[in-house]
């Protein structure tokens, strides 16, 4: 795409309802999805990610990208950008990341609230944590 060795925008979303008092400042309301941890709701959720990049302690993903209209099969449009959402979240639920699960994605999963959901997530999560460890 020509794209090599060029600078992009990120962009950050925390998917959990959060009370939102500045810019860069929130605090979380509650778990949703069966996630669950402790000593979080009421804390601001901002700093806690702050954080953890600081200390590499990554655990969740989804990937978005700004995609030119023309490209796009599902409008009837086409001039300006959107904003195209994967939903990587569900990958793997159907057994198609079987093939290269791991003994430690296994144990992950099985130990988790929510079991056999968010598979894809849970792989890049348990890379991210041995690669930090």
């Amino acid at each position: 795409m020509g794209m090599k060795n060029t600078r992009l925008p990120l962009g950050f979303t925390f998917s959990f309802p959060c009370r939102q008092s500045g810019i860069d400042k929130g605090s979380l309301v509650s778990w949703t999805k069966g996630f669950k941890a402790t000593d979080c709701e009421g804390s601001d959720v901002v700093e806690m990610l702050r954080e953890a990049y600081k200390n590499k302690e990554w655990t969740r993903s989804n990937v978005c990208y700004m995609e030119e209209m023309r490209n796009m099969e599902m409008v009837e449009w086409d001039k300006g950008r959107t904003c195209v959402n994967t939903e990587w979240v569900g990958l793997g639920e159907n057994d198609s990341l079987e093939d290269i699960w791991t003994s430690f994605d296994r144990e992950v999963d099985e130990g988790s609230l929510n079991n056999g959901k968010q598979r894809f997530e849970k792989m890049t999560s348990v890379t991210a944590w041995r690669y930090c460890r």
